[in-house]
């Protein structure tokens, strides 16, 4: 079972300071106000412009790491985005694309709830995930800690009534039956608490004020 209390990895904060490096600064009248996590339907050494972000698995063998990587220009969804598709952007949340940094992990292809498949999450991409959307948090002045702010795919689909399509990042760890959306919101929880934790950390290190 994935520990929400367990220590930080200083791994996913150093990975974090390069990404907080990375990430662009925000031209005239642009703004972040929130960040959907996503689980992609992909193996985990692919990318998808669909996503601002991803944590992905790069090199072989002893070199094999997961890296943050910026997989679709921020800046072309730090506007309200045009409904005639005139504009690129990337696509990761129906309906909350503007203004929205979306992040996600790979692994979900084949994936259930009960049996994550072949490339099921890894705690240790997880960690990566929760301390790269402390990174855009802390860049762009994002509260970590707010449910209107940061949210799984699950729980922007409960809102927006497609629940049973979009689950990821419901729960961390397979369950014997679907999850109940009051489940998916707990997971959000958690999960908001995690990434505040390593925004609060990112900060110190970075000695920026949160």
């Amino acid at each position: 079972m994935y520990d929400f209390q367990a220590p930080l990895s200083a791994e996913a904060l150093a990975a974090a300071k390069a990404f907080y490096a990375q990430l662009p600064a925000l031209e005239h009248g642009m703004f972040f106000d929130h960040v959907p996590l996503h689980w992609a339907v992909e193996a985990f050494r692919c990318t998808d412009g669909a996503y601002n972000g991803e944590i992905v698995l790069t090199g072989k063998g002893k070199n094999t790491a997961w890296s943050m990587q910026i997989t679709h220009d921020p800046l072309d969804n730090a506007i309200d985005i045009p409904e005639d598709g005139s504009k690129p952007y990337a696509a990761h949340t129906l309906g909350r694309n503007s203004h929205g940094f979306g992040l996600a992990i790979t692994g979900m292809e084949g994936a259930t709830s009960s049996d994550f498949g072949p490339e099921g999450l890894q705690y240790h991409q997880l960690e990566f995930l929760e301390a790269a959307a402390a990174a855009v948090c802390l860049k762009y002045g994002i509260q970590a800690g707010d449910r209107r702010a940061v949210y799984t795919h699950a729980e922007a689909a409960i809102v927006d009534g497609y629940y049973g399509e979009r689950w990821d990042l419901a729960i961390v760890d397979p369950a014997p039956s679907f999850p109940p959306p009051q489940v998916a919101q707990a997971t959000g929880n958690a999960l908001r608490a995690r990434i505040h934790s390593y925004k609060l950390a990112l900060a110190q290190q970075l000695e920026v004020s949160v």
